[in-house]
């Protein structure tokens, strides 16, 4: 994970506790918040995968190499809830704190 994905990954944290403050407050801007934090964990999962899969094959099976994999999928794990949450926003609350952990989890491999 290098500084830059690092660095978008804790603005999406940001954001999810910035969606979890405005579903409290009942505001119809969360869910559009919510997709801007999706489409930038889906972003960063393309970065970190093609980073990954531009690595050497001995260093794709080397301690780096799995701290990419771990990486990829956490934020493999967050972006799947993520998708069922922008389908189905109710779901949101139920899965804040898996999702806000896989991210931060994602930004501090390595």
């Amino acid at each position: 994970m290098n500084n830059y994905r690092r660095k978008k990954l804790l603005e999406v944290v940001a954001l999810l506790d910035r969606v979890s403050d405005l579903v409290e407050m009942e505001s119809p801007a969360a869910p559009s918040i919510l997709e801007n934090a999706r489409d930038i964990v889906d972003e960063m999962l393309i970065e970190e995968q093609e980073a990954f899969d531009n690595l050497s094959e001995g260093l794709q099976s080397s301690d780096r190499g799995s701290v990419f994999e771990e990486a990829i999928g956490y934020l493999e794990s967050a972006l799947e809830s993520l998708n069922d949450c922008v389908t189905q926003f109710d779901l949101f609350e139920a899965h804040y704190d898996e999702i806000r952990q896989n991210v931060e989890d994602a930004a501090n491999v390595g």
